[in-house]
């Protein structure tokens, strides 16, 4: 009852700038594009198995991102006047 009373308060700020959001309007070509991504993975999961097919895209992003994190250090890094 105190956790209660401590979250909805917490919860009514976050809902009413939430609200304040306007609606997003998403293209009717962006629809079509994603639901012929899903098509094209279920046709694809007959020969590959999706749980290996949805391991390889997570490892593909992983790796992107721990290149593009190493670049950002690095980038930070060469700011710093005395570091060469």
């Amino acid at each position: 009852m105190i956790l209660e009373a401590i979250l909805t308060p917490i919860f009514m700020f976050i809902n009413t700038i939430v609200s304040l959001l306007p609606s997003l309007h998403i293209p009717s070509q962006i629809i079509g594009a994603l639901q012929q991504l899903v098509t094209m993975i279920s046709t694809l999961s007959y020969f590959v198995p999706i749980n290996d097919l949805l391991f390889c895209i997570a490892f593909i992003v992983a790796f992107k991102g721990f290149g593009l994190g190493w670049y950002v250090i690095n980038w930070i890094v060469r700011k710093i006047p005395t570091v060469s």
